[in-house]
Formats: C-alpha cells, structure tokens, sequence
C-alpha cells in the first residue's frame, strides 16, 4: 500500500482588526458558499442539514503539497446525518442562506441539534477562519493489534502539534483572560444582560418540558400510596385498626415530597412572566458592547442571583451558573462577531484568545492521519479509509459535541481518486 499523506492540523486563525476577516476561503461555522448548489438535506429526516466548516483546497495544497485531494475548488461539511459537497474554484462566492426547516445548530445554554428548537435556536455556529499545518509524521494507519505501534504514533503526532502550538486543556473563561492580562475586576459589557434576558426566555419556552417530566413522578408517588392504603375492615364491635405500616408511611413521605417540589415549581412559573419582564426592562436600549459600570454590574449581579434562588428549578438548566460565566460569553461573542464587536474586546484578550486558544481543549482538528480514537470502532472500521476532517469538541466555536465528542468524515481511495464525495461517510464518537 503507497504511503498515506501526513496529518495536518486545522487551526483556529488569530483574529486581527482586518475588515476582511469574513472574507476567508476557509472557515468554520458561519454560511458556506456553494456557488449556487442545492444546500444537502438528511434523507431520513429531509431537512438540511447544519453547515460545520468549508476548506479551501488551493490553501490546503499550499501547507500540503503532496495532498490526494484537488488543488482547487472547496469542501463543504454539513453535520448531523453528514454530507461533503465539492465546489468548483470559480463558483458564486456569495454565502448560502440556511433554508427553511434547517437542522438547529444549537441553543444557547443549551443542547446542540435540539430536538425541540426554541425561538431562539441558533441556525448557525459561530463563523472563525482557520489554517492549515502540516505535521512531518507519518499519515500511515499503525498496527492496531500492536500496542507500542499505535502509542508511537499518538506520541508522535502529540511532539509535533506541540512544537507547532500552544496547546491547552481546558475550557476558555474570561477569568483566565483577565488574569493572564494582569487585572483582577471582572468586566462586563450589556451583552451580559442582554444575553441573561434571552437565557429566561429560552428557559420559559422548556418549562412545560420541566413540568412534564416530573409528572409521571407525582402520579406513580400518589399510585403507590393508594396500593399502599388499607381498606378499612368492620367487625361487629366497629372498625378494627390497622397496624402501622412501614412502606405506607414511606409512600406517603414521598408523595408529599413530590407534591411540595410539584407546588413549588408552580409558585416559581407564576412569577417567571414578571421576573423575565424585569431582566428584559434592565438590558432595554442598551448597546451590547457599551462597559457597565460597577454599579451597574452589582445590580446585575443581584438580578442573577434572584434568578438562581427565586426560580431555581425553571433556571437552573437553562441559564449560566454564574455572571462569570456570561462574561465568558460575552467574550466569545466579541471575538466571533462583527467588526463593532470585535472592537470593542480589549486588545490584551485579544491577543491572549489569538496565541492560547487555536487548538481544541481535547486535541485539534485533522485532516489525514491517525484521528482520535474515542470508543474504538470508527477509526477501526475505517483503517483501509482516508480521514478526510475530524472535528473535536471546541467551545471557541460551540462545537458541543457530546461529552468531549468528535465527528470524522470517512473516504475510501477508491472514491477519493474518483472524487466521488457522495460517497463519503460520517463518524461519531464521545466519551
């Protein structure tokens, strides 16, 4: 078997004021541009289906001379079922519009791909032009049944990325911005509270969800006393009594339990309408990249914590844990948004995000190569394959993908010297 090309990784680019940021050849999240190809739809569900990353494959050929793949045009990846859609080089490079009845990418706080899209699903991830680098070692498939083989290889790849990056571990927090930046006030913008406001409404839209799911709970709690309960005995002096009983009494604890959180849940969405209606009146008018002062930033700070206390049980699940966290968010808006946007983050984040942020928490994004092995089958099952891309988990991008999750698009040779894309197939795997 020839030689298979070396493993490149697909990085995040470092973000500059440049206007032409969103004029990149490739990138992920954002529209695709399929020069007026039809967007790919699932063929169970026949809705289209959510556009992850398009790779410009001049730019590709340029780190990787020696790849198998066309030296000009694009790939485009869709998620969910999986499809791969080749576009000449001298397509319309207009962005495609996302059609209707679209696969959601993912909610806010929330689920991605969400069964039951909320007003407030986004249709979209978040766009970020990336690069490409070639590793020097071997894109060879290792002897699986050899452990030391496959263990060299992994050691291998990980010496290279790491010589070619700053590699992370963990998750990106704006406190770890501001610390790396040398300050110790967390700051916010509107966006925060904006952002909060939205978070009540998507948890007002889930609440019945809430409600029904812990119905079946209450029921069987009032079923079980119910079985539980003697029928009363009568002799000729009257009614006998009947001896405690253990598991009643157990039953009976129980269903008042459930009848308490069930009362409970009910008072919380009573108030919800007017609390929403509260958070909604603060961030009204603002501009989302605007600083708050600190006064504003403690009133804020009270409104979250009402939301945490007073409406636990509809906001726990839906909303951020903590403001921290939304200054998180705000952040990674700022770096992912429009030129105003961007503007607005202050340049040490900037330049903090740029240099520690390009690879995954997990690994990195690959095309070519030894892939990562979550479970074990998708790159057993596709040894004698290409890994055409490998998407990780990524919060940069809200790639959510599972616990620690990967996607990896598959391609026999056969089908790559044909360039039949149709034919390639679609992997996933978490922990």
């Amino acid at each position: 078997m020839p030689a298979r090309p070396s493993p490149v990784v697909v990085s995040l680019k470092p973000r500059d004021p440049n206007p032409r940021w969103h004029d990149a050849r490739s990138w992920f999240g954002g529209q695709p541009r399929l020069g007026g190809q039809p967007w790919p739809r699932g063929r169970k569900s026949g809705q289209a289906l959510p556009f992850a990353a398009q790779l410009d494959l001049a730019e590709l050929a340029a780190a990787h001379p020696d790849s198998p793949l066309p030296k000009s045009g694009s790939l485009a990846f869709f998620l969910d079922e999986g499809a791969v859609v080749f576009v000449p080089d001298r397509a319309d490079r207009t962005p495609t519009p996302t059609p209707a009845n679209a696969v959601g990418c993912y909610e806010p706080e929330g689920d991605i791909f969400p069964q039951k899209p909320s007003p407030y699903t986004r249709f979209a991830f978040p766009f970020w032009p990336i690069a490409f680098t070639t590793l020097g070692v071997s894109g060879d498939m290792p002897d699986f049944d050899d452990d030391d083989s496959v263990e060299g290889l992994q050691e291998a790849l990980s010496a290279a990325v790491a010589a070619a990056f700053e590699k992370r571990e963990f998750f990106f927090t704006a406190k770890q911005a501001i610390v790396a930046a040398g300050e110790t006030v967390m700051p916010f913008w509107w966006h925060g509270p904006l952002t909060y406001a939205e978070h009540l409404r998507i948890a007002q839209f889930h609440a019945g969800d809430v409600e029904r799911a812990r119905r079946p709970y209450l029921e069987k709690a009032r079923s079980e006393v119910v079985r539980l309960t003697p029928k009363k005995r009568f002799s000729l002096f009257g009614t006998r009594p009947t001896p405690p009983d253990p598991a009643l009494e157990k039953a009976q604890k129980e269903l008042a339990r459930a009848e308490a959180q069930d009362a409970r849940y009910r008072r919380q969405l009573a108030g919800f309408d007017a609390f929403i209606a509260e958070a909604d009146a603060f961030a009204a008018g603002r501009d989302p990249w605007t600083p708050m002062t600190p006064a504003e930033v403690e009133a804020f700070r009270a409104l979250f914590k009402r939301g945490r206390t007073e409406f636990e049980d509809i906001a726990r699940y839906r909303t951020p844990h903590s403001p921290e966290d939304i200054a998180t968010s705000t952040m990674l808006a700022m770096m992912t948004g429009d030129e105003t946007a961007f503007a607005a983050l202050p340049v040490p984040y900037r330049d903090y995000i740029n240099t520690r942020y390009r690879l995954t928490s997990s690994g990195w994004h690959q095309i070519f190569g030894l892939g990562v092995d979550i479970q074990g089958s998708a790159i057993s099952e596709n040894v004698d394959n290409h890994l055409l891309l490998q998407l990780m988990y990524d919060d940069m991008v809200a790639w959510r993908f599972g616990d620690m999750g990967a996607f990896q698009f598959w391609i026999t040779p056969e089908a790559l010297a044909a360039r039949d894309w149709n034919a390639a197939s679609l992997t996933f795997e978490c922990h």
